[in-house]
């Protein structure tokens, strides 16, 4: 079967303290730039926890082909020289991730206006394992917490990189932050989760976990 071209561009943006306003105030230009050539914005976020000061953006493109003309064409364009021109000097560092999603993950939809926590896992045991324990695990966590509270997105994993990983990508709830903590520490807690607990901690690593909240351009002031 034939490989699903579709690629998803997982960014993670450090902005320079001090011009965190100065870089959303211009990021809105971006994206309809991005959009304009091709690309469909998922999602955009504002680091709360695990990263701060950072903004973090899911994009996907028909293909990775399309992608890299895209580029070539912005790179080109006068109106795409001048943003990028405008965002160098509020921006630290830059990492994206060209991912896939497995065939078997499905992708649901994203609420732009309710938080997300996105967890980077780094398997210590052979790929296929680690991810067919995550799905386990995200399977579980669907039977014993409410899906309006916190649930699972979709998990994509980077291509093209030394370090093999994937990004698990959950919804909370809108106004249901503190209730989703609450049933995170509460879990945590329970005795009859910690062995489950323990043989997933020798199966992989959660480098990263970030609570992000969407970004509204509207209440961004000018």
């Amino acid at each position: 079967m034939a490989c699903e071209p579709t690629i998803y561009e997982f960014s993670v943006i450090h902005v320079r303290p001090g011009h965190l306003h100065d870089f959303l105030s211009v990021l809105a230009k971006g994206k309809e730039l991005y959009e304009k050539h091709g690309a469909k914005t998922l999602g955009m976020w504002l680091g709360e926890a695990g990263i701060t000061g950072s903004v973090i953006t899911l994009k996907e493109f028909p293909s990775i082909s399309a992608r890299m003309k895209m580029r070539y064409t912005m790179l080109q364009e006068p109106e795409s020289q001048a943003y990028f021109k405008a965002t160098g000097p509020f921006i630290s560092m830059a990492r994206s991730f060209i991912c896939k999603k497995p065939p078997t993950c499905e992708f649901k939809a994203i609420n732009p206006k309710a938080p997300v926590v996105i967890h980077k896992i780094v398997p210590k045991k052979f790929k296929f394992f680690a991810g067919h324990h995550h799905r386990t695990v995200i399977e579980n966590m669907s039977k014993k917490v409410s899906a309006d509270i916190i649930h699972h997105i979709v998990s994509l994993f980077p291509i093209m990189y030394d370090e093999f990983c994937f990004f698990s990508i959950f919804q909370i709830g809108e106004n249901k932050v503190d209730e989703a903590y609450a049933s995170w520490v509460s879990a945590m807690r329970d005795t009859k989760n910690w062995a489950n607990m323990s043989i997933t901690q020798n199966i992989y690593t959660d480098q990263l976990n970030i609570l992000c909240s969407p970004i509204d351009f509207s209440k961004i002031p000018k």
